[in-house]
């Protein structure tokens, strides 16, 4: 076995019923990440280092790029790399910056593409966004990662506040999954993932309390709340069972809507995922 059920005495609605308290200071928080964000549009900012933090060309190409296009502050043409001003306050060949103060994306991750920067892993996620966004400065990461083979929602942000709350397994934000085996899977995970106790091999500390709906033999629904390594293929591997699809369907309160693998598009730093 890959892991194993520790007894503590919790039953498993106690252990998820648990996780409800931590709601309202769930929100808070993340309207805190999303607002120090926000609160960087009254900011004056040298023309070269904003342009060159959205994405736009490289600080030793701003002279270049001011040339090349139509730059504004407040409708008062911008010639000097030097310049000043506020990122809301800013057009380029007549429209505004594209997200100045951050973006947070949400794509459905098609299969075969890692979470990963690094060229030797192969094809990766960020070669579907738009070659400004990737260009951005802090760079836009994924909010956690899914496997290589794992689909489903994925987000995308450059404002790291805003990323370490989302992946903090203490703001309680659950993840559905729909999970597909090769054994039947028994009815005593259910129980198990629920009650806060299993406690995955090479690992001290027990699991979060995880709900898991069987749709049938071979497949099943379950809503974490934490991101361990592998944590669903090897929680599914306690009992035998080896994943051979798994979709994430929802991150919060947020699903995929109609985004078809490999589409995308983005949302407001402030979104509620607890709404």
């Amino acid at each position: 076995a890959t892991a194993r059920a520790r007894g503590d005495g919790r039953a498993p609605q106690d252990a998820l019923a648990q996780r409800s308290r931590t709601s309202l200071g769930r929100r808070c928080t993340v309207a805190r990440a999303a607002s120090s964000a926000n609160n960087a549009k009254d900011k004056l900012e040298r023309i070269d280092g904003l342009l060159s933090r959205c994405g736009y060309c490289a600080r030793s190409e701003v002279k270049g790029f001011l040339r090349a296009h139509e730059v504004v502050a407040l409708e008062a043409p911008v010639t000097s790399a030097s310049a000043k001003a506020r990122a809301e306050d800013v057009c380029i060949d007549g429209q505004p910056l594209d997200n100045p103060n951050g973006v947070l994306v949400v794509m459905n991750k098609p299969s075969g593409l890692v979470c990963s920067h690094d060229a030797r892993e192969g094809a990766n996620v960020y070669a579907l966004l738009p070659e400004r966004w990737r260009a951005r400065k802090p760079s836009v990461e994924t909010v956690g990662r899914l496997d290589k083979d794992t689909t489903g929602l994925l987000l995308f942000t450059d404002v790291g506040a805003l990323n370490h709350t989302l992946t903090s397994p203490k703001k309680d934000i659950g993840k559905w999954y729909r999970v597909r085996v090769d054994k039947e899977i028994p009815q005593a995970c259910v129980e198990v993932f629920a009650s806060g106790t299993l406690t995955l091999e090479g690992e001290t500390k027990a699991c979060k309390p995880a709900r898991c709906e069987i749709l049938g033999p071979y497949e099943a629904r379950l809503e974490l709340t934490e991101g361990k390594y592998h944590q669903v293929k090897r929680m599914f591997a306690f009992f035998d069972c080896t994943v051979i699809e798994l979709h994430r369907e929802s991150f919060g309160v947020l699903n995929l809507g109609s985004l078809k693998p490999g589409e995308y598009t983005t949302l407001p730093l402030d979104f509620d995922f607890a709404a």
